[in-house]
């Protein structure tokens, strides 16, 4: 079960029995989905910091979004490192994603030198 939503449940008044019963009873495939996207909860947060900082005239904000970027890249950018049971839905989901921060890494480096 997501962070986020175990968070919910608890500030609802929900007990750590309750989540451990609700995460033991899930059908397979809702548990699957789960992992996958705990898996890969991350990627959203690093793209939206690389996209909030990209176009920024601060020299820190590049900084952040290049930072940004590298990791989304290194973590992502090789399907390689992705778990073999996520690649092909990986790829679906995010190949885009990974193309964009390839292709604006080596611009926003190059701003980055000229400043």
């Amino acid at each position: 079960m997501k962070t986020e939503n175990e968070k919910a449940l608890k500030d609802a008044g929900g007990s750590d029995l309750l989540l451990k019963e609700i995460r033991e009873n899930l059908p397979k495939t809702v548990k699957e989905k789960l992992e996958y996207l705990e898996y890969f909860a991350d990627t959203e947060t690093l793209f939206q910091k690389f996209l909030d900082n990209r176009k920024s005239p601060e020299v820190e904000k590049y900084k952040i979004a290049i930072e940004a970027g590298e990791e989304f890249k290194k973590r992502y950018g090789d399907d390689k490192k992705i778990k073999e049971e996520y690649r092909e839905e990986f790829k679906k989901d995010f190949k885009e994603v990974v193309e964009y921060i390839q292709k604006q890494l080596p611009k926003l480096k190059s701003i980055m030198q000229d400043q």
